[in-house]
C-alpha cells in the first residue's frame, strides 16, 4: 500500500488602510485553476518540491502543508433502485467539470441497470430507455461527446446500443443493423468500435449510426480496447489488431488454452488478463510492447481476472475473491493489494480515483469497490520542500497549497506520489537527460550550458563545466579550451569553423558522473552591423519563441538577407538521440520574416504517450555567399499521456 503526501497552498487575507469608498477596487480571492503539483522521486531521504499550480487574481504568497495519507479499498453497496444488478463494466468519463463513472449491468425487471457516481462513493441508479424486459448491458464507453452501452437481449438491434450524452438520460441508438448479443466496446481514433459473440465487428463515429465492419473475427471475441492508434481484441488463445476498427488482424498470443478477458493500453504496453480453464491457480497476463503484434507472458498473482485498466502511472487488475486486485507499473511484475472479498468485472480511473464494479453474489462484501484515501498533517511540513522520513515508507505524499492576495486566501491540494520506497543505497550521479548549450554559433557570442538532468543519492550535485573545440559535430578532433570551466563561455576567433560542446560533469557525495551535451557550429566570424544608408545587411538572424500548434514546431525567423534556412529537431530515448522533426529547405530572396513548420516524427509523438519530452531544435541560416549560422533552442512537448482509462 502506498504513503500519499500532500501539500496545500494557502493565500492570507491582508486588511489595507480604509479609503473612501470610491476609490476602493475590490478584488477577487485567488481561484485555483491548474491544481499543484509534486516533483521528485518519493524514497526515504530524498527531497519532494510543491509545485504552486496556477491561480487567478495574482496571490502575493503561498504557504503549504505536507501531508501523510494511506489508502484502503473499501467495499459499496448497489444504490436504491439496483439492488439485485450484477456490473459487468464501467467508465469514466463526460465534459469537463461534469465527469462521471457510469457502470451497466443486468437488473430485475423493474430495471436499475446503469448506475452514475461523480467521485466512485456516492451512486445513483439511473433507468435505462425503453420497457422493462430484461436486459444484459455488457459494456460501456465514452467518446465523441456521449456514453454508449451495448448489450443483449433487446428486441430489435437499435435496443441493444444506448446512449447519453450526460450518463443520465439515456436513449436507444438510431440505427444499428444486427442484434447479434454484444461484448465489448471501446472508443478512440474518433470512432466506437463493438464486437459480439458471434465474431461480427461494428463502428459507429457518434454511437447512434452503426455498420458492420469488414472483419468478421474467428473466435468470440471478450475485449476491444484502444490506444496508441490501434484496436486490439483479446479472445480465447488469439488478440487481434486493427489501425481503423473495421479491418483486423489476428496475432498468436501466448500458451494455449487461455481465456483473455480483458485488455488495455497505458505507459508504451498493451497488457491482457485472463485464465486458463476458470481456475484462480491457472490465472496468466501477458504484454506486448510492440502495440498488440506479438505478445510474451507475464507472472501475475493467482485470481481468476477479469479486467484491467491503466491510470494514475499504473495497470489495475481485478477478479474474483479476497486480495483479488493487482498493480503493476510495466504490466510484468504485480503485487496483489489487500482488498476486501470482491466480485470484480471491469475497473475505471479517473479523477484520481480507482473504481471495480461486479457481482454481489458469492459471499462479495459489495458490488462495487473504491480506494478510500486518509490523510492526515505532516508535523513541521509546511516549507515548498519535503524531505521524506523513514516514517513516510509506504504512504503515498500530497502537499496543500493556500494562495493569498489582498481579498483573502483560497487552497487547492495536490495529487498523491507513489508509495514511498526505502531509502536507496548511495550512488554517484547518473544522467537522464544531456546536457544542452543555448546561443548564437558566432565569434563574441556566449553559449550557455544547461547541466541536464541527473539521478544520484545522496540528491546534493555539484556541476563543473569543461568546453571543447570540435572538428565537427559528431565529437571527432576535440581539445578542451582552455580556462573554459564556467557554464558559460564565449566564442572567440580561435573557435572559426569549429564546433563547441561541453561537458558536465556531476558530483555528489559518492563520486561522479559527465555527460556531454550537443555540439553548437560551425562557429562563424559575426557580420558587421549595418551603417545608416550604407549596404552591409544587418546580423539579423533571430528566431521568436517556437510554438507547438497542430502536429509540429511552428518558428518565425527573421533573417538579413537573401539565403538557406533549414531546421531539425532531436531528442533523446533510451539512450540514443532520435528525429523529432524536419522542416524542409527554406529559399529566402531578401531580408525579412519567414515562417517554418516542422512536423513533429512518430517517434516523438510515441513518446510524448509516456510523458514531457525535451526537444533539441536546431535552426541553420546559410546567407548566399557566406557562412552558415546556427541557433540553438530547447523545447519541452507537453505529455500526451492518457488521463483516465475506463
Amino acid at each position: 500500500m502506498r504513503r500519499l503526501v500532500r501539500l496545500v497552498v494557502t493565500s492570507t487575507v491582508v486588511l489595507a488602510g480604509l479609503l473612501p469608498l470610491a476609490s476602493v477596487a475590490t478584488a477577487a480571492v485567488p481561484v485555483n485553476t491548474v491544481a499543484p503539483s509534486i516533483s521528485g522521486t518519493p524514497d526515504v531521504g530524498r527531497t519532494l518540491t510543491a509545485n504552486n499550480g496556477t491561480w487567478t487574481d495574482s496571490p502575493t504568497g503561498f504557504t503549504y502543508q505536507w501531508e501523510s495519507c494511506t489508502e484502503a479499498w473499501t467495499a459499496l453497496s448497489s444504490p436504491t433502485g439496483a439492488d439485485s444488478t450484477s456490473w459487468f463494466d464501467v467508465a469514466y468519463g463526460g465534459t469537463a467539470g461534469s465527469e462521471l463513472y457510469v457502470a451497466v449491468g443486468v437488473g430485475s425487471s423493474s430495471g436499475g441497470r446503469i448506475i452514475t457516481s461523480p467521485d466512485g462513493v456516492t451512486w445513483t441508479a439511473r433507468q435505462d430507455p425503453g420497457p422493462d424486459s430484461l436486459k444484459e448491458w455488457r459494456a460501456v464507453a465514452y467518446g465523441a461527446g456521449r456514453f454508449v452501452a451495448v448489450g443483449d437481449y433487446g428486441g430489435s438491434g437499435t435496443e441493444r446500443v444506448m446512449t447519453s450524452t450526460d450518463g443520465i438520460n439515456w436513449s436507444y441508438a438510431t440505427s444499428v443493423p444486427t442484434t447479434t448479443t454484444w461484448q465489448s466496446l471501446a472508443f478512440g481514433g474518433g470512432k466506437f468500435v463493438a464486437t459480439a459473440y458471434s465474431g461480427t465487428v461494428m463502428t459507429s463515429s457518434d454511437g447512434l449510426s452503426w455498420t458492420i465492419a469488414s472483419s468478421t473475427l474467428d473466435t468470440a471475441p471478450k475485449a476491444v480496447a484502444y490506444g496508441n492508434g490501434r484496436f486490439v481484441v483479446v479472445t480465447n488463445d488469439k488478440a487481434y489488431y486493427s489501425a481503423d476498427g473495421d479491418t483486423f488482424t489476428a496475432t498468436t498470443t501466448v500458451g494455449s488454452g487461455k481465456y483473455w478477458r480483458d485488455v488495455t493500453y497505458g505507459a508504451g504496453t498493451w497488457v491482457a488478463v485472463g485464465t486458463t480453464g476458470f481456475s484462480s491457480a491457472n490465472s496468466t497476463a501477458m504484454v506486448s510492447t510492440d502495440n498488440g503484434s506479438t505478445w510474451t507472458a507475464a507472472t501475475i498473482p493467482s485470481v481468476v481476472w477479469w479486467g484491467v485498466a491503466y491510470g494514475d502511472g499504473q495497470f489495475v487488475a481485478v477478479g474474483n475473491g479476497a486480495n483479488s486486485i493487482a498493480t503493476s507499473a510495466d504490466g510484468t511484475t504485480w503485487t496483489a493489494q489487500t482488498t476486501p472479498n470482491l466480485g470484480s468485472y471491469s475497473v475505471a480511473i479517473g479523477a484520481g480515483t480507482t473504481v471495480a464494479v461486479g457481482d454481489p453474489t458469492g459471499g462479495a462484501a459489495g458490488a462495487i469497490a473504491t480506494i478510500e484515501v486518509t490523510c492526515t498533517d505532516i508535523g513541521g511540513a509546511t516549507n515548498a520542500t519535503y524531505q521524506l522520513q523513514a516514517g513516510d515508507q509506504g504512504k503515498q505524499i500530497k502537499v496543500k497549497v493556500t494562495a493569498t492576495n489582498g481579498s483573502g486566501s483560497a487552497n487547492a491540494t495536490s495529487g498523491a506520489t507513489e508509495a514511498v520506497g526505502a531509502e536507496p543505497s548511495p550512488y554517484a550521479p547518473v544522467n537522464t537527460a544531456l546536457p544542452t548549450l543555448s546561443g548564437l554559433a558566432e565569434v563574441d557570442k556566449t553559449l550557455t550550458a544547461d547541466p541536464g538532468t541527473w539521478n544520484a543519492y545522496p540528491e546534493a550535485i555539484t556541476y563543473t563545466y569543461t568546453w571543447q573545440r570540435c572538428d565537427d559535430d559528431q565529437g571527432n578532433g576535440c581539445v578542451d579550451i582552455s580556462g573554459a570551466d564556467g557554464s558559460t563561455y564565449v566564442t572567440g576567433s580561435a573557435d572559426v569553423g569549429k564546433y563547441i560542446r561541453s561537458k558536465v560533469t556531476a558530483t555528489n557525495d559518492s563520486g561522479s558522473g559527465s555527460a556531454f551535451s550537443d555540439s553548437v557550429g560551425p562557429i562563424t566570424k559575426a557580420i558587421t552591423p549595418e551603417e545608416p544608408g550604407g549596404g552591409t545587411p544587418s546580423n539579423t538572424f533571430t528566431l521568436r519563441t517556437p510554438l507547438l500548434i497542430g502536429g509540429g514546431i511552428r518558428t518565425l525567423v527573421r533573417v538579413p538577407g537573401a539565403g538557406v534556412v533549414r531546421q531539425n529537431a532531436t531528442f533523446r530515448s533510451r539512450g540514443k538521440t532520435r528525429q523529432a522533426c524536419v522542416a524542409g529547405s527554406l529559399k529566402v530572396a531578401k531580408t525579412g520574416t519567414y515562417r517554418l513548420r516542422c512536423r513533429l516524427s512518430a517517434a516523438v509523438m510515441n513518446a510524448r504517450r509516456s510523458g514531457p519530452v525535451r526537444v533539441t531544435l536546431r535552426t541553420t541560416y546559410t546567407p548566399t555567399g557566406g557562412t552558415a549560422r546556427v541557433v540553438v533552442r530547447t523545447v519541452v512537448l507537453s505529455s500526451l499521456k492518457p488521463r483516465f482509462t475506463g
